[in-house]
């Protein structure tokens, strides 16, 4: 039998009975060339699937923004230009309810320009609202709050709420501050800034979110059983050896599925770094070479480029996946959350930072150790300070990047007590992976790249597409006149 928990989640289910509106649409030279251009914009960021809509909608808003505030036209504009990357069709148009849709972003628009709250900031929230109005998926959230309920003697409520947010649902910032959003009884956009923002401040997130990163794993699978086959999930639920089977047949097909997601993100993250890498050494590295040696080391600039892919396949091609026991491991416990009335989960503590004293201060020599030997060793061979600065960069982007594929590859996993950490491992790539996550969080804010596409090119390139949008829809009604 499933215990009590377990069936209020099954309640809260649709089951299967709530149907996706489709992918079709029409494939016009206006939406190939949208679509073309969105491929081009998405690769200036890395950036998941599952939130690469909700940054499309944030980035349409903050241009439309500057020159419209009226939430009729900018609903129509918002849809439009959706309608154009592929991100909606004509069919999840007709069935929004696009009343709701404008008067939800003229509630937004009404404060605007009254409030003191970051305007980036809101704008997210505005975006991930609007996204999720647009959704046809009802059931996803309904397990974030299953492993709320699951976990919540653990921590405190807003901390945990967050870090299960974040990891569990792998929701951005902007999605945790509408999720946020919706959990404040009053709907008060202040107040759910000041949870946004104590939460965020607070350094126990990082701890919070690691722990449930290591308790996620069946959780995630349990999730995965219902998407599988949501309209015999109430009977699977219900019989235990069927569960135990679906489990092991779901797990194998997401496994697989895994190794696809980390080989698309490696990609990615190849990709991000190459343009990148082209950004720094015309803008920054070239000319700085010529001003302070008089001439460019090309050799240099190929280290710089090649070294770090390099450094980035092997790391991913010593990735694996979860073994056999592993495995094994994964589907009792599932099967522990599901059928057994009480299960414990290992609990969290928050240490203080004063006991681990003695160790951060051997983390911060390692720290400066490593990044001293790099530059001793490429100094060695001619780098220049620009270059070894540029060198250091690159490797710090990618060992994040490998780090996060490493995280996806470790999603079918029940690790509670960190078991399969590596102490070596540890000891070379963190101090990389630390200044990394700072690196690709201070690019992301100080794209160039993606400024130009955003504010240079994309205004005139809507502008063009909403011309040769209303001029192919005229020849299509003066050829129905003539047809008839």
């Amino acid at each position: 039998m499933t215990k009590p928990i377990i069936h209020k989640l099954e309640e809260s289910l649709s089951c299967g009975k709530s149907k996706s509106a489709g992918d079709k649409d029409s494939q016009d030279t206006v939406t190939r060339l949208a679509r073309i251009y969105e491929l081009a914009r998405n690769a200036m960021e890395y950036r998941a699937d599952h939130l690469v809509r909700r940054a499309a909608i944030e980035r349409i808003l903050k241009r439309q923004l500057i020159f419209n505030n009226d939430a009729l036209k900018l609903t129509a504009d918002l849809l439009q230009e959706m309608r154009w990357a592929g991100y909606i069709n004509e069919l999840t148009i007709g069935n929004l309810d696009q009343e709701n849709f404008t008067k939800i972003l003229g509630n937004y628009l009404e404060i605007w320009n009254e409030t003191k709250i970051n305007k980036d900031w809101l704008v997210g929230l505005i975006s991930a609202h609007l996204e999720d109005l647009l959704s046809q998926n009802i059931d996803y959230a309904q397990f974030t709050s299953f492993a709320f309920n699951i976990f919540r003697n653990n921590i405190d409520e807003l901390i945990l709420y967050v870090a299960i947010d974040r990891v569990y649902s792998q929701s951005d910032e902007a999605g945790i501050a509408y999720h946020l959003y919706k959990l404040n009884p009053n709907h008060n956009i202040e107040e759910t800034y000041n949870a946004y923002t104590l939460a965020f401040n607070d350094k126990t997130l990082n701890i919070a979110s690691a722990w449930v990163r290591k308790q996620m794993g069946p959780l995630v699978l349990l999730r995965d059983i219902y998407f599988n086959n949501p309209e015999n999930f109430s009977n699977i639920l219900n019989d235990k050896e069927l569960f135990s089977q679906e489990a092991e047949k779901v797990l194998a097909d997401q496994l697989r599925l895994t190794r696809q997601r980390m080989n698309t993100a490696t990609f990615r993250s190849l990709l991000y770094v190459f343009l990148t890498k082209m950004i720094l050494g015309i803008l920054i590295e070239m000319p700085l070479e010529v001003l302070f040696r008089g001439q460019v080391n090309y050799i240099s600039l190929s280290i710089n480029l090649i070294v770090p892919v390099a450094i980035m396949w092997i790391i991913v091609a010593n990735i694996h996946l979860p073994k056999k026991r592993d495995q094994e491991k994964l589907l009792a416990r599932t099967l522990e959350i599901v059928f057994l009335p009480e299960v414990s989960t290992s609990n969290l503590t928050l240490t203080a930072k004063h006991k681990f004293g003695l160790f951060y201060l051997f983390y911060g020599l390692l720290f400066v150790a490593v990044f001293y030997f790099i530059y001793w060793l490429l100094s060695l061979i001619g780098f220049s300070f620009i270059s070894v600065l540029v060198f250091l960069f690159f490797l710090s982007v990618v060992t994040f990047f490998a780090y996060r594929i490493r995280q996806i590859s470790s999603v079918y996993t029940y690790d509670p007590r960190g078991e399969t950490s590596s102490v070596g491992w540890d000891v070379l790539t963190l101090p990389m992976v630390a200044v990394g996550d700072l690196v690709s969080r201070g690019v992301s804010q100080l794209n160039f790249l993606a400024f130009v596409f955003d504010f240079i090119l994309e205004a005139p390139f809507k502008l063009i597409l909403g011309f040769m949008d209303s001029w192919g829809r005229f020849l299509s009604s003066k050829r129905d006149e003539i047809v008839g």
